[in-house]
């Protein structure tokens, strides 16, 4: 396990440094990408999953997970997330908050598994972008032709609350440079396909 300390304020190290099995991997704030990047490289294992502070992984997860990765080694595991309101908000911020309803399929760092091998095949996540870094590396991935599976199980809840990264009002102009990168992007790709 890999916690990484992107420039916090709280008392996220101190509390990590209480589990000895924990490696701690700190650095100035440099964002989530960075920060996701970070904690690939420290890691040793085979198998890669993420899980951001504010939300929470289900349990048996891994369970279900390794099991449709061992019978595709190659793909991306994920599955439904959900979302729920902080608990610790005021009524008047809770009444501000709209989760979606249900589930939805989870196309999130938080709900993936993979191999080390798949991840480093798409390459780390896109530091240059403040917002929207695990799209861009899905489409990478999708670029690349790696299978994406989605199993029907819920296996992250995103929690809201006042401080979620993307909540922030640069969140729309962000989005719209993200999608021009990707829209760049597969029109590289037609172009380069149409050359060869």
């Amino acid at each position: 396990i890999v916690v990484v300390d992107d420039g916090s304020t709280d008392d996220t190290c101190a509390i990590a440094k209480a589990f000895p099995e924990v490696v701690i991997a700190s650095q100035d704030h440099c964002g989530i990408a960075a920060a996701r990047n970070l904690g690939v490289r420290r890691s040793r294992g085979e198998l890669l999953a993420f899980i951001d502070a504010d939300d929470l992984w289900t349990a048996g997860r891994l369970v279900s997970q390794l099991a449709a990765l061992d019978a595709e080694p190659d793909a991306i595991v994920l599955g439904m997330s959900d979302e729920f309101v902080s608990a610790d908000l005021d009524d008047a911020e809770r009444a501000s908050l709209r989760p979606k309803p249900g589930q939805s399929p989870g196309f999130l760092a938080g709900a993936m598994l993979m191999t080390r091998a798949t991840f480093d095949r798409v390459g780390p996540f896109d530091e240059s972008l403040p917002i929207g870094e695990v799209i861009a590396w899905f489409q990478r991935a999708t670029m690349l032709g790696i299978p994406q599976r989605v199993l029907p199980e819920l296996v992250l809840s995103r929690r809201l609350h006042r401080d979620n990264f993307t909540r922030g009002r640069q969140q729309k102009t962000d989005y719209t440079l993200l999608a021009k990168r990707v829209l760049d992007a597969k029109r590289a790709a037609k172009r380069a396909a149409d050359e060869s």
